[in-house]
């Protein structure tokens, strides 16, 4: 078997090659560097009730950058309870006021706290451990505390460009409801 004969490769000329290559990286590094989204920033707009959600969202209509509308349950403070599983084997009222628990009642609002004995509610989590360490010296055993939240309320996310958020800021301050703050960055 006859093989085809084989085309000489062809010369390299690594000068060239370096200068083509150093060209593409400047063209690159200029194209990021006016690229517009690499000084995108981003801001949170709320929490809103909903009467304030149609004002803010109106105003935001005509703004240019991203708007994203968001919905979550905001913590309005703590609660401080008795478990249902200590509940069901027959700790009650009457066992924790044997104990000088005053202020207690059964939550029966379906829902994850449904069976369990509130001991407090408390807006700051500080006074929630007090009143945690409290029962606990009185010997009332398994007390959690829990986040409470609040009905649900809604944020605007918006991202934009420098020029956008410096527009976003005069926007909210004809229309202060809720909070304008940065977003959150991930930590990590």
């Amino acid at each position: 078997a006859a093989r085809p004969p084989v085309a000489p490769a062809p010369k390299i000329d690594l000068k060239e090659g370096r200068a083509s290559l150093n060209a593409a990286i400047e063209t690159a590094n200029q194209r990021v560097a006016s690229n517009p989204l690499s000084d995108l920033q981003c801001r949170v707009w709320g929490p809103l009730l909903q009467s304030e959600t149609t004002r803010v969202g109106d105003a935001l209509v005509d703004w240019p950058g991203k708007k994203t509308r968001l919905e979550r349950q905001v913590p309005i403070g703590f609660v401080v309870f008795l478990p249902q599983e200590i509940v069901s084997s027959g700790v009650g009222v009457e066992q924790l006021s044997d104990k000088g628990v005053k202020d207690m009642f059964y939550i029966t609002t379906p829902g994850p706290l449904q069976g369990t004995i509130s001991l407090g509610l408390f807006r700051e989590r500080t006074r929630a451990n007090l009143q945690r360490d409290d029962l606990l010296r009185r010997g009332v055993e398994g007390v959690e505390i829990r986040e409470r939240l609040g009905p649900t309320r809604v944020f605007f996310e918006l991202t934009g460009t420098t020029a956008q958020i410096n527009t976003l800021k005069g926007i909210y301050d004809l229309n202060r409801r809720g909070e304008l703050s940065p977003c959150e960055t991930p930590s990590g």
